[in-house]
């Protein structure tokens, strides 16, 4: 999870920075304008997608679909955020 928000953080910085070198010459004003729209639709988007993430998981919470792991003896148990996972160093 780290190294995608990374790169996608150096390729958001570079498509901002590409927008307004484009339009700078000729618009300095509307470069800038355009550069801000352009990130507050991307920062809209992520924050709608994020909550339908919530949303979804949300539903599947209540209809019982939780996310358990099987045990042996027939019961279930929650499995931890993370579980199985390696961290970066």
């Amino acid at each position: 999870m780290n190294i995608v928000q990374r790169v996608g953080g150096a390729l958001g910085g570079a498509l901002f920075a590409v927008v307004i070198a484009r339009n700078l010459p000729d618009d300095p004003e509307g470069a800038f304008r355009h550069a801000f729209w352009l990130i507050a639709l991307t920062g809209l988007l992520g924050l709608l997608s994020a909550l339908w993430l919530h949303h979804a998981l949300r539903g599947a919470e209540q209809s019982g679909r939780t996310g358990s792991a099987p045990r042996p003896g027939g019961g279930s148990a929650p499995v931890e955020p993370g579980a199985g996972v390696l961290e970066d160093a």
